[in-house]
């Protein structure tokens, strides 16, 4: 299924997996700000869980690494 969603400025097609990808990066980096505002430190379960979503942008939109 695809989701279209039109903004300003260009259309985008995105597929659901695309779609929660975006929405769990944006949760993960929230939550790892947060983190590091009010304690200044970053639990492991914060890091690991911005290297999973990390992953799951780079398998849903094909990303490739600077070393690419």
């Amino acid at each position: 299924m695809t989701n279209k969603t039109k903004t300003n400025k260009t259309k985008l097609d995105l597929t659901d997996e695309q779609i929660i990808a975006i929405r769990d990066t944006y949760r993960a980096i929230d939550a790892s700000m947060d983190m590091l505002f009010e304690c200044h430190d970053l639990y492991l379960s914060d890091i690991r869980e911005l290297e999973r979503v990390r992953w799951k942008l780079i398998s849903e939109f094909k990303y490739l690494t600077e070393k690419d």
